[in-house]
Formats: structure tokens, C-alpha cells, sequence
């Protein structure tokens, strides 16, 4: 965490309720979900609510951040920008007023866990962080956390591998049993399915309530946090103008 800026001491760190640092251990959802409504009771800028529910009924959640003032009016920033969609309404908007929304969703492969355990992290920073930046960053965004899209890989992928760790010191070998879970490991969701591959037919409750969210927001924003393996490469293709489809031509 940043260290030049001071945190709200009464807004608990994960480590204060699941009972060990980020990284010392993988997340369960379980304690994720603990965490999070930790969160939202002790901070009055975060909201936290349950969309849907998996399989194995686990929920999923929706963390709402942003500044105290900005939560005592969301659904008329809502509804100004919903407003923006109808070309008749939107010229008459100030967008210079209107905050803008972040969708932020975490670990859609329950087994790419770093977007998971990085989420408690992001959320504590949002609502513990002071001074004029943060404050700065509240009044200008709504930040919605989605902490884990996919709560069944995850719970499976975590207890692999926290049961497989060593508690002695971190093991790298890529043959060691902690990193080759058994078939079908963590990246799907109860049936098996990429949910990652669910957002055109959106045929899962965890998708369909995804979904459900994202019309309800329509955010300026969307971000989609998986990881890559220890041995692959990154690559991010930011588009190029030649490359833009016809019926999306730019300005």
C-alpha cells in the first residue's frame, strides 16, 4: 500500500478480519465476502450488496464507492447518466458535473487468483486512504468492485492450493503438486464453463446478474482483471485507427 499517505483507523484491513496478510495465504471466497461487508459497516463511503447468487450459492457482491456526499444522491447520478444515452437529453448535461462510472470485476478464471486477493486491497485503499487526492478521485467517480466473477472456481481453486502449499516457505517448481491442480481446477465455474465466455450467451446466474448490473450502470469503464502464467507473456493491443470497425467509425 502506498506509505506517504495516512488510512482512517477505524476502517479495518483484511489482514484484521480474515486473519492474515493478503498473499500469506490464497482468499476464500468466504472470507472475501466477510471482508467486504467489514467494509461497507465501517465506511460511509462503500456500499456493498449481493446481485446473485452461483450453484453452489454463493453470492455475488457489488461494492459501490464513492464519496459520502455523492452516496447520498447515487440514483439521481444514475439517472444523469443514463440520460446521457438519449441524444436529446444528453447536450443539455454538464458532464463536467457528472461522476464518472467504473465497473471494476475480479478473477472471471476462479484459478487466476491475483485479481481477487488484489481486490480487498483496491476496496481498503478507497475507503481507508485520506487526503485531497482520494477525496479528489470520490467526488469525481462512482467505483463499482465486483471482488470475485466467478466464487465457486475460486473456493475450489483456493482450497487447492492453500491445501498443497508449503507453510514453511513458497515453492516456484512448476511440477510441484501445489500448482497442478486436479482436473478440472479453479477456472470454471460449478458446470465447468469459462465464464469468461459467458457474456454473449449469458446462460449462468453469476452472468445474468453481471449483465443485470451492467445495464443498470452502463459505465464509462469496464475492467476485466485476469492474470497470465508465470511462464507466458503479456500482450495488450490498444487498437490503431486502420484497424476500426465500420460500423464503430471514429470521430
Amino acid at each position: 500500500m502506498p506509505d506517504d499517505i495516512s488510512y482512517d483507523e477505524s476502517i479495518p484491513t483484511p489482514e484484521e478480519v480474515i486473519g492474515h496478510q493478503i498473499g500469506q495465504w490464497h482468499i476464500t471466497h468466504d472470507k472475501l465476502v466477510y471482508y467486504m461487508r467489514a467494509l461497507a459497516d465501517a465506511s460511509d463511503r462503500v456500499n456493498y450488496m449481493e446481485y446473485a447468487k452461483t450453484y453452489e450459492d454463493r453470492p455475488l457482491v457489488m461494492l459501490t464507492i464513492t464519496s459520502p456526499d455523492n452516496h447520498t444522491s447515487i440514483d439521481r447520478i444514475k439517472e444523469n447518466h443514463h440520460r446521457l444515452k438519449d441524444p436529446a437529453q444528453s447536450e443539455n448535461l454538464d458532464v463536467s458535473t457528472m461522476p464518472v462510472i467504473i465497473n471494476m470485476g475480479y478473477s472471471v478464471h476462479g484459478n487466476e487468483p491475483s485479481g481477487s486477493n488484489a481486490a480487498p486491497l483496491v476496496a481498503y485503499y478507497l475507503a481507508a486512504a485520506q487526503g485531497s487526492e482520494i477525496e479528489e478521485i470520490l467526488d469525481n467517480a462512482v467505483i463499482l468492485i465486483d471482488p470475485s466473477l466467478n466464487p465457486d472456481g475460486m473456493q475450489r481453486f483456493s482450497t487447492w492450493a492453500n491445501m498443497h502449499k508449503s507453510i514453511k516457505a513458497s515453492v516456484t517448481d512448476p511440477e510441484d503438486r501445489e500448482h497442478n491442480e486436479v482436473w478440472p481446477g479453479g477456472r470454471t465455474n460449478h458446470y465447468w464453463f469459462d465464464l469468461n465466455r459467458d457474456w454473449m450467451p449469458v446462460q449462468h446466474p453469476s452472468s445474468r446478474g453481471r449483465i443485470q448490473m451492467y445495464h443498470e450502470w452502463h459505465p464509462n469503464v469496464l475492467t476485466d482483471h485476469h492474470e497470465m502464467g508465470t511462464n507466458s507473456t503479456y500482450f495488450f493491443q490498444p487498437g490503431v485507427p486502420d484497424r476500426t470497425h465500420p460500423n464503430h467509425p471514429t470521430a
